[in-house]
């Protein structure tokens, strides 16, 4: 829209330069025409000079000679002046020229820009809508392996011995701290893993969507933790 104003603005001021252009020409050819006039009549004047004829003294004849010299010299200046506004609107036409088609060509770049960015967004939400589906689906699917394989260790763990002897009794106790010090540990490294992968999913995705990113880490994490 900006674009679009820049370009209407420029378009006036083309045609108000335009109509300048053709005044300052007019004003021009007017004043060459008025120079030519002054030169013939003042060849005319110095001819009954030289003659002695038109009924006029030759004192009068050079009070008129010097008038139309002087006219003349005023017709020239204001003929330099008009020439040097001419050049001034050709050069200001040309300069606004050139940025109305600078400013149409950067309009149309943008239109087309707007156009593959929308068609862009439009891609990547259908590409995000998707990926969170199938994303979901995999970590669920994640969640439930891991959480039978830590179940499945925990109930074929051997404890040693007789529970009745002291010894066997600390020895049962140390090695089933071990065992959930160990299934602790192994649960913290796969949920760090899942961490990771949310946080590399989540910087794939920040484009598309921050805030859906974040609502699946937290979802998730929180179903590690029930089940932890």
């Amino acid at each position: 829209e900006a674009h679009g104003l820049g370009v209407s603005h420029l378009n006036a001021k083309s045609q108000e330069a335009d109509i300048e252009l053709q005044k300052t020409r007019l004003e021009l050819e007017l004043a060459r025409e008025n120079i030519t006039e002054l030169r013939e009549e003042n060849k005319a004047l110095y001819e009954r000079l030289g003659s002695g004829s038109g009924g006029q003294d030759v004192v009068g004849l050079e009070k008129s000679i010097r008038n139309y010299e002087h006219e003349l010299r005023q017709e020239s200046t204001k003929r330099k002046v008009l020439e040097s506004a001419l050049e001034n609107v050709q050069s200001t036409c040309s300069e606004l020229q050139s940025s109305l088609v600078d400013a149409e060509s950067l309009a149309a770049q943008t239109k087309r820009e707007m156009y593959f960015c929308n068609f862009e967004k439009k891609h990547l939400e259908e590409e995000l809508i998707s990926r969170r589906l199938s994303c979901s689906c995999g970590f669920n699917s994640r969640l439930n392996r891991q959480t039978k394989s830590k179940k499945k260790k925990v109930q074929t763990e051997e404890i040693p011995g007789s529970l009745s002897d002291p010894e066997n009794m600390r020895t049962a106790l140390h090695n089933s701290g071990r065992t959930t010090r160990r299934i602790i540990s192994e649960s913290m490294n796969k949920a760090k893993s899942l961490e990771d992968e949310i946080v590399e999913q989540k910087q794939r995705h920040a484009r598309e969507n921050q805030n859906g990113a974040q609502i699946l880490r937290m979802a998730l994490i929180s179903k590690w933790r029930t089940d932890l």
